[in-house]
């Protein structure tokens, strides 16, 4: 998920910055249970998600769900982030 994460900014997106953010915290005070935050963002020209359901797309979803992850993608002009989330 993550490399087509990369892959689309680098394909699509007229980007000309791109950063990835990580990061892991647990997910309740008193709780052993964690969870890892990733994140791509870019700002590029940015796309409307309902109406572009591409393969490349569809498959982040698939492939998230399989492994338990969630999966967030939000895009507007000059600012698009896909979040992937996984506990562990």
């Amino acid at each position: 998920m993550l490399y087509e994460a990369l892959s689309n900014v680098v394909q699509h997106a007229r980007a000309t910055v791109l950063r990835v953010e990580a990061h892991a915290q647990a997910i309740g005070a008193d709780s052993d249970q964690h969870y890892v935050v990733i994140r791509v963002v870019d700002d590029g020209q940015g796309f409307d998600i309902q109406a572009l359901q591409r393969k490349g797309l569809a498959s982040m979803y698939v492939r998230a769900t399989a492994i338990g992850a969630q999966l967030s993608i939000n895009s507007q002009p000059g600012r698009t982030v896909v979040q992937i989330q996984l506990a562990f």
